[in-house]
């Protein structure tokens, strides 16, 4: 079992606004090592400490909340209307989702909103 060794490195640098970020950087020590940053801003440093310190608790929770805002897509009435007419003459939703470029979802979502019951493709 080999062991890999880390360098670290934390710089100041300021954003595009002029508000001060801290940059960790964790390096291979190995000649050529990959090298990764991360940059939180001085603002939220405080609440990413008081996280880490009791780190095992968190695991695989946001260490600051965040809204996941799913972006809406709205489609017109004359696209939903092909969409049903291409899917009751026999095409997939994966081949609509291809054409029209909307996502399955969005398009099943559509398709049952109009009725029609979509069964898992196998």
């Amino acid at each position: 079992m080999s062991t890999i060794n880390y360098n670290y490195k934390i710089a100041y640098k300021l954003d595009e606004n002029g508000n001060r970020i801290i940059e960790f950087t964790q390096k291979e020590l190995s000649s050529g090592g990959n090298a990764i940053s991360i940059d939180i801003p001085e603002n939220d440093l405080p609440i990413v400490v008081s996280k880490l310190s009791n780190i095992y608790s968190i695991i695989d929770e946001p260490i600051i909340p965040f809204d996941e805002k799913k972006e809406e897509i709205f489609l017109e009435p004359n696209i939903i209307q092909t969409l049903v007419a291409l899917f009751l003459s026999g095409v997939t939703v994966k081949d609509l989702s291809t054409q029209y470029n909307y996502p399955e979802e969005i398009i099943k979502s559509h398709l049952e909103h109009k009725g029609i019951v979509i069964f898992d493709e196998i």
